[in-house]
């Protein structure tokens, strides 16, 4: 009976522990995915205008010269780019950076992307300019490429490299969980822009509120900035479970990029950016929201 005893306060103490050690894990786990968070409320800005070139930019090509082109077929340029520049980046872009010095990080790169986006409305707003300027239809559809190819390299440092970072850093057993966040933010993004085509950038002209896209995307680069400098991946106290970063199998990181641009180019071609915009005629725009 002494013996039995024993036994069942073994067994009680084994159970105690077991569950000090998964509360701890979980608060361990939450407070890694708090700790990204801060680096995630950035990327909502980059989809705000990322999306754009399903709605915005379409209907400034339809005011170009088509030459027998549908303004929606120009949306086939962003997938066919991303499979062409992704392993150029990762066989010849990058290692040439590299070999020259220059931080090809996950934070630096992705502030290249958010610069390169930013540099794509400014092109896009002087694109517009020229637009409202010439005669209706003739200014060459092929002036759009540009700036659709910038913000494809874009894509590549802030998107591909995002979904990365996010799944490196998330704990392993929330890593669905942290990618889920991250596609989230796609979604903020897609409802400020509607707000903001629906309210302020209904009275202003074309080219200005490409401007201020622009502007908007430096002001977030900055604020991106100032975050990561002081950011640092989170240490956890417990040594029982590992980030996606330290055991995380590369394969699969590389099967849910995959997976994920995928989805992103059926998205590109379908046309569904979340918000559509309605142009008025005379250079002001109304928006409605998709449901």
């Amino acid at each position: 009976e002494k013996s039995g005893d024993q036994h069942d306060d073994h067994l009680q103490r084994q159970s105690q522990q077991e569950q000090d050690t998964n509360d701890k894990r979980t608060y361990e786990d939450a407070a890694q995915i708090l700790h990204l968070f801060p680096i995630l409320l950035l990327f909502p800005m980059f989809w705000m205008l990322y999306d754009q070139q399903s709605s915005v930019w379409i209907l400034q090509a339809k005011r170009m010269a088509l030459h027998g082109l549908e303004p929606e077929e120009l949306n086939v340029i962003n997938p066919a780019e991303i499979l062409l520049f992704i392993p150029l980046f990762d066989q010849i872009i990058y290692p040439w950076m590299q070999r020259r010095n220059i931080d090809i990080s996950p934070i630096a790169r992705m502030k290249y992307g958010m610069f390169l986006a930013s540099l794509s409305f400014a092109i896009s707003s002087v694109l517009e300019r020229i637009i409202q300027t010439q005669p209706p239809s003739s200014v060459h559809i092929a002036w759009q490429i540009p700036q659709l190819t910038i913000l494809t390299v874009a894509e590549i440092f802030v998107n591909v490299t995002g979904l990365e970072f996010a799944y490196a850093q998330a704990p392993e057993n929330m890593q669905a969980l942290i990618l889920a966040l991250y596609l989230c933010m796609q979604s903020i993004g897609d409802v400020f822009g509607a707000v903001l085509y629906s309210s302020v950038f209904t009275y202003l002209n074309m080219a200005v509120v490409l401007g201020i896209c622009a502007a908007l995307m430096l002001l977030n680069l900055v604020g991106f900035s100032i975050v990561s400098a002081g950011w640092t991946p989170y240490q956890r106290n417990d040594t029982s479970a590992n980030s996606g970063g330290d055991s995380g199998d590369n394969a699969e990181i590389e099967m849910k990029l995959a997976s994920s641009a995928v989805l992103q180019m059926g998205d590109n071609l379908g046309g569904n950016s979340g918000y559509h915009i309605d142009d008025g005629g005379d250079n002001t725009t109304t928006e409605h929201i998709i449901t």
